[in-house]
């Protein structure tokens, strides 16, 4: 076996991207830096998982995610989802997205809001994609695994 020589307790604790509370309700300027396509717990539909990372202000950094039902038996979710990724993609000026890779890297702004804890879950964050105004904050282009 390898051996190793670290010391755990010499590294400061990055408080910034270690919670998993939700962001504060507020605007914020964003970025998806992944996404994926899974099949619904049901396994009867689709739905878009996006990583998101918030580029600007004391959060940069901090990620939360979205998960768009695209492909679903209720009509209601479906819609509720494809208006969400329309959203998205008209604040980042993208017509016809055939690839969701497009979306990566692309700031845009949103408003985040913080959904209650319910049942078994906590509180999390909801996303709602909106345009923003003025230039936005140029994106990194790095790759989360590259920062320094």
């Amino acid at each position: 076996m390898p051996r190793l020589d670290f010391n755990a307790a010499a590294v400061p604790e990055d408080t910034n991207r270690r919670t998993f509370d939700p962001l504060p309700e507020g605007d914020y300027v964003l970025q998806v830096i992944d996404s994926e396509v899974r099949a619904t717990k049901s396994g009867t539909g689709q739905m878009l998982v996006l990583t998101l990372e918030v580029v600007d202000g004391s959060y940069r950094g901090r990620r939360i995610w979205d998960r768009l039902n695209i492909r679903n038996q209720n009509p209601t979710a479906q819609h509720i989802a494809e208006n969400a990724l329309a959203d998205l993609c008209k604040a980042l000026g993208i017509a016809n997205l055939i690839e969701s890779e497009t979306l990566h890297y692309k700031p845009f702004g949103a408003r985040v809001k913080v959904r209650p804890a319910e049942g078994q879950y906590g509180p999390s964050n909801t996303v709602r994609y909106k345009r923003t105004t003025g230039a936005p904050p140029r994106p990194s282009g790095a790759k989360p695994w590259q920062r320094g």
